[in-house]
């Protein structure tokens, strides 16, 4: 797909092209400039530029060396609610397969009750 122009909306980065619209993805995207957008959920979390290494001042780069610092510690909370969804979503298989497991009985139990007044 060919972009022909990027839009913010609504926090959400669209992406428009010759046949279709699509918003971005999560992830993390680094322009050629060096500056990285950081997508979650389809909203732009964070927008993030690298200093030239060579003409940056120690503030700059403090400032730089912040963000990384968050960035990093945001991590660790999006892993604890991925291991939440993770394990609601185990719960939910575990309920679904209890349910089929006590369908199955029933249905044994009401067949094997058929059989016995036949015969």
């Amino acid at each position: 797909m060919k972009i022909e122009s990027v839009r913010v909306i609504e926090g959400k980065l669209l992406l428009e092209g010759e046949d279709r619209e699509l918003y971005l993805r999560d992830g993390i995207y680094r322009r050629d400039d060096g500056e990285t957008i950081t997508i979650r959920g389809h909203r732009v979390i964070n927008v993030l530029t690298v200093p030239d290494l060579n003409k940056a001042s120690k503030k700059q780069l403090e400032d730089y060396i912040d963000d990384l610092k968050q960035q990093l510690s945001t991590v660790g909370d999006d892993a604890q609610l991925a291991n939440i969804d993770l394990q609601n979503m185990l719960q939910k298989q575990q309920q679904t397969l209890q349910t089929l497991s006590s369908v199955s009985k029933a249905l044994h139990d009401t067949a094997l009750a058929v059989v016995r007044k036949i015969g």
